[in-house]
């Protein structure tokens, strides 16, 4: 079939973008970027980082599960900044969750809630004899919801309304699910439109072999490690994109993940002397004083039954955390088939108060194939515990 001369413009826009994301080998660009900015620094390693206010979902649904109150999260991207300038990925979403059930919507049910855009920017075109027939906007917008839920969390929320008593669970591991669905809408063109449904689905064993306080006399330093196994299959029901008469299959992502977190608190005799003065809030918020974490991502990337579209990818990162208000994040990430070797980079601000309410600043740099320049997204994210909120007031 002929391409119509009026979609050249945007579909020269889209090849260069599928050369910048190597790793994306099915239809539809925007179901294979991660929004998470927290994840570019960390080598795309996120499937099983449970910890912190902004598990990335994209990667594993079952890390929803660990949501506690109200968050927004915000974030933009410029993809090929050596390229098209104007190409940007720009993503809005909430997520709301307590007592072992969150749910996170990116426009669902209504479009109010947030979306996801993967924006190309405006195209002149034109018409069979060469003539200009005005600008048109292409785009790929991705309508989202999902769920997710923790064993463990559950059961001890559950229990007191049906007269039991649960032990902590929680305290010593846990085991959640989640999965999710993304309704993916591209417009490259006059009549160049096409949809689909892509759904996600994962799983999260967590296990702590040690919680403990240490520390000689009065410091009583707690200190507490975790294991954690993440696994999860992005766009499992093999959707497809039908593009100009050719129906296409999405990328279909097969993740393991595996992380593990070191943490140490305030001393015991330092958060006391806070709480005597009103100010225990402040010693919740900036726990723990100093956390490392360590997480590696293998991905199995198919595309339908194209065998030329089966490759894996790999990445490991590394975080650490100083008072719950600064991060320092390294990884680094390896595409063969994309000619991507080398490192990442990234870093956080912000602040909690107590359990109550928080915000944060996200900043990451993630290489593209050689020649590109790396991309460097940011994010703004924000949230409110009103349960906390109502408990503390009690």
């Amino acid at each position: 079939m002929r391409t119509p001369r009026s979609l050249i413009p945007p579909l020269a826009v889209l090849l260069s973008v599928a050369a910048a994301l190597a790793h994306a080998q099915g239809s539809g660009r925007s179901l294979d970027l991660d929004p998470s900015v927290r994840a570019s620094g960390m080598g795309a390693a996120s499937g099983a980082v449970f910890w912190g206010d902004d598990a990335n979902h994209w990667a594993n649904p079952a890390l929803l599960a660990y949501q506690h109150g109200f968050r927004y999260e915000w974030g933009n991207t410029r993809l090929v900044p050596g390229l098209a300038a104007n190409v940007t990925f720009r993503r809005e979403m909430l997520k709301v969750g307590g007592g072992g059930f969150a749910l996170w919507t990116a426009g669902q049910p209504s479009r109010r809630l947030g979306r996801l855009t993967l924006d190309y920017g405006l195209s002149e075109g034109i018409d069979p004899s060469g003539n200009p027939t005005g600008t048109f906007a292409s785009f790929e917008h991705i309508r989202s919801w999902g769920w997710a839920v923790s064993a463990g969390e559950l059961a001890e929320a559950i229990a007191p309304f049906v007269g039991r008593t649960m032990p902590n669970l929680s305290r010593h591991g846990d085991v959640s699910f989640g999965m999710s669905e993304k309704d993916l809408e591209m417009h490259l063109g006059p009549g160049a439109d096409a949809s689909t449904t892509a759904r996600d689905i994962g799983v999260l064993v967590r296990v702590t072999p040690l919680r403990a306080t240490m520390g000689p006399g009065g410091l009583e330093i707690p200190v507490r490690a975790d294991v954690a196994y993440g696994w999860s299959v992005l766009s499992y029901n093999d959707a497809t994109v039908t593009f100009l008469l050719k129906p296409d299959p999405v990328s279909r992502h097969h993740r393991d993940a595996v992380a593990f977190r070191l943490a140490a608190g305030w001393p015991g005799g330092m958060v006391q002397g806070l709480a005597d003065h009103h100010l225990g809030w402040l010693a919740r918020g900036l726990d723990p004083l100093i956390s490392i974490g360590l997480a590696s991502d293998w991905d199995h990337i198919t595309a339908g039954n194209l065998q030329d579209n089966d490759y894996r990818t790999q990445g490991s990162g590394l975080e650490i955390g100083l008072a719950n208000v600064f991060t320092f994040r390294t990884g680094s990430y390896e595409d063969k088939a994309g000619h991507i070797d080398d490192s990442t980079s990234g870093w956080s601000l912000g602040l909690r108060f107590g359990d109550w309410a928080g915000f944060r600043f996200d900043r990451g740099r993630f290489p593209q194939a050689k020649g590109l320049e790396d991309i460097r997204p940011e994010g703004f994210s924000a949230f409110v515990d009103p349960v906390a909120i109502w408990s503390s007031l009690r």
